[in-house]
C-alpha cells in the first residue's frame, strides 16, 4: 500500500490533486485494513445486533430497500445466452467500440445476472446472483439510459424482487453522466451506462468495520456478472473507476455516506 509523494501542490497532469493518491504517515488505508482484521479474539466478543443472517435482533429481515418510487417499467424474462461460460471468460475484454442501441431485453438480462433474484421461493429473503455476506445484499443498481430501445432516456433503479426498472427521473442524464465521468470518450456512443452503490448499513450492523471490505468483494461478484453476461450478449462493456464520487451520488440522489457509488460501467 505505497504510493509515491510528490511535492506539496504538484499535480498529476491531469487536473488531479496529488493528494488524492499520497501517502502519508498515518494512511487511512492501512489504519482501516489493520482495524478490519479478524482475529482469534474477535470470536470471544459478543455477536453484533445482527445474529441470523439478515435479521435483526426481533427476527425480522432487514430492508433492502432504500426509498420508494412512484412509477416502475416491468423488465422482460433475461435471455438465456448460447455462447458457455468458459467462452465467456476467455473472450471478455473491455470495449469501448459502442455501435447501435441496446434492447430492452438486453438490459434486463445484464440486470437479472448482476443482482437478480435466483430464488423466488423464499418470499422472506430472496436469493441474488452473487453471494453477499450474511445474505444482506447491501448494493443497489442503477441504470442511465440513453439509447436503450422501449425505454425513455433517463435514470432507474433496478428492483430485484420485481425484476423492474424504477424511474427516478425521466430528464437526460448525459450532461450529468459527462460531467461524473473523468474520461468522457467512454461515453461516446455508449447506449447505457450502469451503477453500483452501496448502503453500508446493512452490513454493518452485522459485521461492524469488516463490513466495508465484504461490500467491495460483493460490488466485484456483481459488476463481473454484468461483464461476462454483456460477452455472452455480443455487447460492448467497460467498467470504470475513474469517476467523481459527488457527482454521481447527486445525479442518483444519495447522500454519499449512508448510500454513495462504488461501481460504473458504460455498455453498447
Amino acid at each position: 500500500m505505497r504510493s509515491a509523494v510528490l511535492p506539496a501542490g504538484s499535480s498529476s497532469g491531469r487536473g488531479v490533486p496529488v493528494g488524492c493518491t499520497a501517502k502519508s504517515l498515518d494512511d487511512p488505508a492501512e489504519l482501516y485494513h489493520e482495524a478490519s482484521k479478524y482475529y482469534p479474539s474477535c470470536l470471544e466478543r459478543p455477536p453484533l445486533a445482527v445474529g441470523i443472517a439478515g435479521q435483526d435482533a426481533s427476527g425480522e429481515w432487514l430492508p433492502t430497500k432504500s426509498r420508494s418510487y412512484l412509477h416502475a417499467v416491468q423488465l422482460p424474462e433475461p435471455d438465456a445466452p448460447a455462447l458457455g461460460l468458459l467462452q465467456a471468460i476467455r473472450a471478455r475484454r473491455s470495449r469501448i467500440s459502442f455501435e447501435g442501441r441496446l434492447t430492452l431485453s438486453a438490459v434486463a438480462t445484464l440486470l437479472f445476472a448482476a443482482y437478480g433474484v435466483t430464488d423466488p421461493r423464499n418470499a422472506g429473503h430472496l436469493r441474488r446472483s452473487v453471494p453477499s455476506a450474511g445474505g444482506l445484499y447491501p448494493l443497489d443498481w442503477y441504470l442511465a439510459s440513453l439509447t436503450v430501445e422501449d425505454l425513455p432516456r433517463g435514470l432507474y433503479h433496478y428492483e430485484p424482487s420485481t425484476h423492474s426498472l424504477e424511474v427516478v427521473s425521466l430528464q437526460d442524464v448525459l450532461p450529468a453522466l459527462e460531467q461524473a465521468i473523468l474520461t468522457r470518450e467512454l461515453l461516446r456512443k455508449a447506449a447505457a451506462v450502469f451503477i453500483l452503490t452501496a448502503l453500508f448499513e446493512r452490513s454493518r450492523r452485522k459485521y461492524g468495520l469488516r463490513a466495508y471490505r465484504f461490500v467491495l468483494l460483493e460490488a466485484g461478484h456483481s459488476m463481473q456478472n454484468v461483464l461476462l453476461m454483456a460477452t455472452c450478449l455480443g455487447i460492448d462493456a467497460i467498467p470504470i473507476g475513474g469517476y467523481l464520487d459527488a457527482e454521481f451520488d447527486r445525479l442518483l440522489r444519495v447522500n454519499g455516506v449512508d448510500e454513495t457509488t462504488l461501481y460504473v460501467a458504460a455498455a453498447g
